[in-house]
């Protein structure tokens, strides 16, 4: 199905996220389900607090918001495989995959296309503004949205498509969107070469290598299956450093020649190896984690041999791992994980402290006015309870609950905060007593 996706971000180099909103729509244009996000933002980083890209959302809400990494897994989930995103402006789509590439690895992002331009064609005759949907809605006497936002953009959007009744089908144009680099991509992903090397130059490299997205043509895609190949007339990449495994997986006097087969069929190949205690056993080539190079005991590792050898504990500079493993990429899985979480510990507990902070400066900026109103409260702490409402713990002259003698306070909070509310609490000792301010300073 169609997704109308738009981002809302401040600044450049590096940009500050800040919404993101996307709709699932029918065939008819009307909406099947949406998803709307608030970037995590610290209020101090934007210096202009009217900016258009907060869309009409206080400044505070945003500091409560999602993480660039949350917010892209949230999108994940929430997109289905055969969804195809339609934005507005290319410049979202930039940042889309900015942001995709980032944050989610291997996971592979749904066909994007910015339609700014097929909508300005069909409708130039027309005579419109073709500025932006919001004017164009104008010009065919129509109410856009009143608010500029993310949400407001995409529902903009979805309204001047269902006005135009445009076909959601790919049009031909959709694949001279795609770039060099993703056509290149799709060739190496159908070649069954575990190295490529690019026509003209004395380089190769692993398929995974980033360097080979950079030839000029599909023509230029060349390679080998055998490692012995490649490095006849080349010499191996600084980037990816490609390893020959076949020569470590053979056994002395075996063959070298291996059969076309697929990255699966290659990973649960049993083969014979001899490991580096000099026994030569069938194991499947995926739990080869990799091959000691040290003189004294080369041979192929499997995860007992590196764990009783500590190979990763020391460092050691005579491993060379196997990529056929899928060992290697759990285990950045894992250490992305952790680091995740650390990441999410700490900023969890600045959240905290900042909140605290936050709150001490509010009870010390309200008792000051009680102290100048010539009240008998004291602020004993503020917790937020709400987005909307404070919590303000006090005593006063009195052994009861006395919150409705202080209007003059909860009007002086009301018209310094706009929309927030207080809930007056007496505090009480354990047993249940309201503690007076004299009692509380005599403790």
């Amino acid at each position: 199905m169609i997704v109308l996706l738009d981002l809302e971000w401040i600044g450049e180099n590096p940009i500050q996220m800040t919404q993101l909103a996307a709709k699932r729509v029918r065939e008819d244009w009307t909406v099947e389900n949406d998803l709307n996000i608030l970037f995590q933002l610290e209020p101090e980083s934007v210096l202009d607090p009217k900016h258009m890209a907060l869309g009409g959302v206080g400044i505070d809400e945003y500091r409560m918001g999602t993480t660039e990494q949350e917010a892209m897994q949230r999108l994940c989930h929430w997109l289905d495989p055969a969804d195809e995103i339609w934005t507005w402006a290319k410049s979202n789509i930039r940042v889309l995959e900015e942001l995709w590439t980032r944050w989610m690895l291997e996971e592979p992002l749904p066909k994007t296309r910015a339609i700014a331009n097929k909508v300005r064609k069909k409708l130039a005759p027309h005579g419109y503004d073709l500025k932006s949907p919001y004017t164009i809605l104008k010009d065919m006497n129509m109410t856009p949205p009143a608010e500029h936002n993310a949400r407001n953009d995409t529902e903009a959007l979805r309204l001047l498509l269902k006005k135009m009744k445009l076909q959601q089908t790919i049009a031909p144009e959709t694949e001279e969107l795609r770039t060099c680099r993703d056509v290149i991509q799709d060739i190496i992903d159908r070649t069954e070469y575990n190295y490529l090397f690019l026509n003209g130059s004395d380089v190769f490299h692993r398929r995974s290598c980033k360097a080979c997205l950079n030839a000029k043509s599909a023509g230029d895609i060349l390679g080998s299956i055998y490692y012995a190949t490649a490095a006849r007339q080349h010499r191996p990449c600084k980037l990816c450093k490609p390893t020959p495994y076949q020569e470590n997986d053979a056994v002395e006097g075996g063959s070298t020649e291996r059969p076309r087969l697929s990255l699966t069929e290659q990973r649960n190949e049993v083969i014979k190896a001899r490991l580096l205690t000099d026994d030569v056993i069938p194991i499947k080539r995926k739990n080869i984690l990799g091959w000691c190079t040290y003189k004294l005991h080369k041979g192929a590792i499997n995860k007992a041999l590196l764990e009783e050898h500590q190979c990763l504990k020391k460092n050691c500079v005579f491993l060379v791992k196997n990529d056929l493993s899928t060992y290697w990429a759990a285990q950045e899985q894992a250490a992305a994980e952790k680091k995740r979480r650390k990441e999410q510990v700490k900023q969890d507990k600045a959240k905290a402290e900042a909140l605290q902070q936050k709150m001490l400066n509010l009870a010390t900026a309200w008792q000051k006015k009680l102290d100048e109103m010539g009240s008998d409260m004291f602020i004993v702490r503020v917790e937020r309870e709400t987005r909307t409402r404070y919590r303000v713990f006090y005593v006063s002259d009195n052994s009861f609950a006395d919150g409705n003698r202080f209007p003059e306070f909860v009007d002086m909070v009301r018209r310094e905060h706009p929309g927030k509310s207080v809930n007056m609490r007496h505090i009480r000792d354990v047993d249940g007593h309201f503690v007076t301010r004299e009692e509380f300073f005599h403790l």
